[in-house]
Order: structure tokens, then C-alpha cells, then sequence
């Protein structure tokens, strides 16, 4: 709706079922827990686009091509969080801490 809205699809010309299907991947791989979901992936985009057209940096300090990255880089920024906190995973060990010597796990 959002890219719609701003008209980035056509000024782009992007490939609406290409980025349906890219989406649809992303919506997928939010796992189900209580905050970090795809729900929160929505809000939280649909705020920073709220933010960036409002206070009239898109379109007059960034570009489309940006804007696009700012609502892409909301859609994913929690993809595949797993639910709970760096704390938690170095603390059980998990291999994704460990993969990251117990530095900036999530």
C-alpha cells in the first residue's frame, strides 16, 4: 500500500508482482512472538514513512530511490528475530552468539 501510495512502483518502475512475491517472503519470515512480528515490521514502517513525509524530507531532501530504501530497511529490520533478548541467546549459548563472539547478537 505504502509504495503504491507514494507512487515509488511507477516512478521506479518496479515489478509489482516481483516485489508482492518479495514481501510476501519477508511476511514469512518474521517468526510468531509477542513483539518482533510482522506486525511490528508494519508499524514500524508505516510510522518512519509517516515521519518522512510529514516533516517534508521525502520528497525534498531524499529521492524516491531512498525513500524506498527507508521503507524497505523498515519492513525487514526485524526479520527473522527470534523473540527474545542478546542477553538470553548468549546466555543459552545459542550459536548465533556464539557466531558473533557474544558481541551485538540480534
Amino acid at each position: 500500500y505504502l509504495l503504491k501510495r507514494l507512487n515509488l512502483i511507477t516512478i521506479l518502475g518496479l515489478v509489482e508482482d516481483r516485489l508482492v512475491a518479495f514481501l510476501t517472503e519477508v511476511e514469512n519470515g518474521y517468526d510468531d512472538n509477542p513483539y518482533h512480528n510482522a506486525t511490528h515490521a508494519s508499524d514500524v514502517t508505516q510510522r518512519l514513512c509517516t515521519i518522512l513525509c510529514t516533516s517534508g524530507v521525502y520528497p525534498f531532501l531524499i529521492g524516491p530511490v531512498e525513500m524506498l530504501a527507508a521503507v524497505l530497511a523498515g519492513v525487514i529490520h526485524d526479520y527473522g528475530h527470534p523473540g527474545v533478548s542478546n542477553h538470553f541467546m548468549i546466555e543459552t549459548l545459542d550459536p548465533i552468539a556464539s557466531q558473533h563472539n557474544d558481541q551485538h547478537v540480534l
